[in-house]
């Protein structure tokens, strides 16, 4: 019996990792979802490209647009 708890300790905490893992993957998606959305508005209201461009590039800068992992 004491194998069985120790699997299913072993068990659910990777399955409580994994939950956080795609909880934070989910507000980096958000987050970078809500940019991009906002770089399309500006865009079709007229802002220039190079504008654009040179917000993502400032985002980039900031950390803002870094990567999920």
């Amino acid at each position: 019996m004491k194998h069985e708890e120790q699997l299913a300790a072993f068990l659910l905490a990777r399955i409580e990792w994994e939950l956080e893992k795609i909880s934070e993957r989910q507000h980096w998606l958000a987050r970078r979802k809500a940019l991009l959305r906002e770089h399309a508005t500006l865009l079709r209201l007229g802002v220039s490209p190079a504008e654009i461009a040179l917000t993502v590039r400032q985002a980039a800068a900031r950390g803002r647009l870094t990567s999920m992992n």
